[in-house]
């Protein structure tokens, strides 16, 4: 949702950031060197669910495995919190609908 009021002001955003996306196996690399031992990260939803029908992206779910597998070989416990993605945005939480993509 940020991003998405982000881009529709025309605002500074992180689309590119420090590219994680290409980056993560060097970024857990430093995250063992500099002696951490567990990674939050959130869940990208437009990354995983492609609209509202709740199509998977293939592509999505294989970046999650790799970055959770990547995590595990580094001995880092991944730690994953959930975002609301636009595809989902119907009023947000509080709309009953949006929960109809959570597993029940």
């Amino acid at each position: 949702m940020w991003d998405h009021y982000l881009h529709e002001n025309n605002l500074e955003n992180g689309d590119v950031a420090s590219d994680h996306y290409h980056h993560f196996e060097e970024d857990i690399k430093m995250m063992k060197d500099g002696g951490q031992n567990a990674y939050r990260f959130s869940l990208s939803w437009p990354r995983i669910i492609k609209n509202r029908a709740g199509d998977i992206s293939p592509k999505g779910i294989e970046f999650y495995n790799k970055l959770i597998n990547c995590c595990l070989k580094n001995d880092i416990t991944p730690l994953c919190h959930f975002t609301l993605g636009s595809a989902t945005v119907v009023g947000g939480w509080f709309n009953l609908d949006t929960n109809v993509l959570l597993p029940s």
